[in-house]
């Protein structure tokens, strides 16, 4: 399909092994439609076919976001509705006006005069999108670090994008006299600010993604449930059970690498989560965090446990964990 919105509806799994093929589904369909690149097929005589990437939109509903990771979250933009945000009446209008073909339309009125306006050069059509896109770009940029929100660097490409289309219906709706020049400016900077408080909200689904935070989050699961724990560092000594972790003191844990990434692991399964970063890279996205402290190019390091018996270890600022015990 080409250069239409379509409608996926919905993300509503029932089950694990449900929940793990619609995941890949979700996953899938992000990153086509984020990367815009197609997948090249074999014919029948394993010739290779040319790609035919997305050239449309897609709006998926579901009841829940989905965990697909953090550069597959970051390829979408989240709208989260509840159950008061829907006016029942209005709704109730614009159904009747799709029943009675006024919004379809409205839509082809629009593209007509897409082509009439835009499309007599379309070198120069492309130049205009271009510069735009560039503008809006740069300009988001800018107000998201001046807010001081943490964006993913695809953020700002979304962004742009919706601009350039919503700045395209202002022109049109002030050209059919739908709305007052005057009220262009006032929809533009309340259009700013709907967006801008999404990617905020959008932030929060994308670190949520984010393997360190996740591993951190349940890391802080397994001990205040009690189903792991560690000692007390320079206390008087006592046998290690099977779910010991490590030592920790006021500033830090100094926990088994091997031994936490499995128990972290095997609570995100019977959540029904993924949690699939091998140990080496997770200890490496937490050095690059800034929580995983080391003075040498080694992840872990050697200490002295409470019976004096030397242990290899790594060790997490607690402070840069968000928790402390």
């Amino acid at each position: 399909m080409k250069d239409v919105l379509t409608c996926i509806e919905d993300f509503h799994p029932n089950g694990i092994f449900h929940e793990q093929e619609m995941k890949s589904i979700a996953q899938n369909i992000s990153r086509y439609y984020g990367d815009r690149i197609g997948r090249a097929k074999l014919n029948s005589k394993a010739e290779l076919q040319s790609s035919r990437p997305p050239t449309e939109n897609a709006i998926i509903t579901a009841e829940y976001v989905p965990e697909i990771s953090v550069s597959g979250s970051a390829r979408y933009f989240n709208i989260e509705l509840n159950e008061d945000d829907i006016q029942l009446e209005e709704l109730s209008e614009y159904q009747q006006l799709t029943n009675n073909g006024t919004l379809c339309g409205i839509m082809h009125l629009y593209i007509d005069w897409i082509k009439d306006v835009y499309l007599d050069d379309e070198s120069m059509f492309e130049k205009m999108l271009e510069d735009m896109f560039l503008k809006y770009h740069s300009d988001f940029i800018n107000v998201l670090c001046k807010s001081k929100v943490k964006f993913h660097n695809r953020t700002p490409d979304i962004l742009a994008h919706l601009k350039i289309g919503f700045s395209f219906l202002r022109v049109f709706l002030n050209e059919h006299e739908q709305v007052t020049k005057s009220e262009l400016d006032k929809f533009e900077k309340v259009f700013d600010e709907i967006i801008l408080k999404a990617v905020s909200d959008n932030t929060e689904v994308i670190e949520l993604e984010n393997p360190t935070t996740k591993f951190c989050e349940k890391l802080r699961s397994l001990l205040d449930s009690g189903r792991c724990y560690v000692k007390i560092r320079g206390t008087e000594n006592s046998p290690c059970q099977k779910n010991c972790l490590g030592l920790q003191d006021d500033n830090y844990y100094y926990l088994f690498a091997d031994t936490t990434h499995s128990e972290v692991r095997k609570l995100c399964t019977e959540q029904g989560e993924h949690f699939s970063i091998s140990k080496n890279e997770l200890l490496r996205q937490l050095r690059k965090d800034g929580i995983l402290i080391s003075r040498t190019n080694r992840n872990t390091i050697s200490i002295r446990d409470n019976s004096n018996t030397v242990i290899n270890v790594i060790t997490l600022d607690k402070a840069k964990m968000k928790f402390s015990e």
